[in-house]
């Protein structure tokens, strides 16, 4: 069997599709990766492709910094409600 080469366009949107995979999952780490080897693989005369390997790796950056934001703010809030309860470890927190 006759192995075909792929094209560097080619190969950056396979990364693209294995960052999408990721992304849908909600591992946008793993996706930020993916899209980011696409950029490099993608030759530079592909604009409107290019375009789009660096809007989803925005994309995923944004849904990570959310998540992260997210978490803070948990942390917060249970500091919070700690510092309101009788109980030390208030309501967060398992003894």
């Amino acid at each position: 069997m006759e192995m075909i080469e792929m094209s560097p366009l080619d190969r950056a949107q396979a990364a693209k599709n294995r960052g999408n995979k990721f992304f849908k999952a909600g591992k946008y780490e793993h996706a930020i990766q993916c899209y980011t080897e696409a950029i490099s693989l993608c030759p530079p005369e592909k604009n409107l492709d290019l375009s789009t390997f660096y809007q989803n790796r925005a994309a995923a950056y944004e849904q990570l910094v959310r998540c992260n934001h997210k978490f803070i703010l948990k942390i917060y809030l249970c500091k919070s409600v700690a510092l309101l309860s009788k109980k030390p470890k208030g309501c967060c927190f398992k003894n």
